[in-house]
């Protein structure tokens, strides 16, 4: 009786195996968002519940299939997955707070340049390299006081013009030398503007 006894534990754990299969199955079809996956995985699937329908016969030697291993692996291979992506997500927010603090280091050594001239960097924005270095550089500069909106008016000259575009472009002239010897940037990568 005894022999009966293991023959139907193991029919009965059989089916157990073919039922959790077919659940697994359905449950994985209908999370699916995309109807492009499912034939993937209805062939993944049906080979596994193949395999767990012949395993009873031993065809493939002493091979004993452990559902629970594999999806244990599954399991295993989406947490790597998870993790990899995590790590990058770090990674850029890493970068993204070293690229904060590195502009703003730039804007005081640029703002130190300036303060003779009574100029600020309003804005400051640079384009990044595969090697890290610096490819161009886009800043916006304007009379201090000038950042709210509120300046005060300094002497108003009528008909010399050309005097304040000659002093913008020696200013522009100025920072581009500046980040062109710190940076080793080329100044024709360098846009500069002055806003009044």
């Amino acid at each position: 009786m005894k022999g009966i006894g293991v023959l139907v534990e193991a029919i009965y754990s059989w089916v157990k195996n073919i039922a959790f299969c077919l659940i697994i199955t359905s449950i994985v079809l209908n999370v699916l968002p995309d109807n492009n996956y499912k034939k993937y995985v209805k062939v993944f699937t049906g080979i596994l519940l193949v395999i767990v329908i012949i395993s009873p016969l031993d065809i493939f030697g002493n091979i004993t299939l452990n559902i629970g291993r594999l999806f244990d692996t599954i399991s295993i291979e989406s947490d790597v997955k998870e993790l990899t992506n995590n790590i990058e997500k770090e990674q850029e927010s890493y970068l993204e707070s070293n690229i904060a603090i590195y502009k703003d280091k730039i804007k005081e050594q640029i703002n130190e340049q300036l303060q003779d001239d009574q100029y600020v960097v309003k804005t400051l924005d640079f384009t990044i390299g595969a090697n890290s270095g610096i490819l161009g550089m886009d800043i916006v500069i304007t009379k201090e006081g000038m950042q709210n909106g509120i300046s005060s008016i300094g002497k108003i000259t009528i008909g010399n013009e050309d005097e304040y575009t000659k002093d913008k472009q020696a200013l522009i002239l100025k920072i581009k030398n500046f980040i062109k010897d710190f940076y080793n940037l080329e100044t024709s990568n360098i846009n500069i503007s002055i806003q009044r």
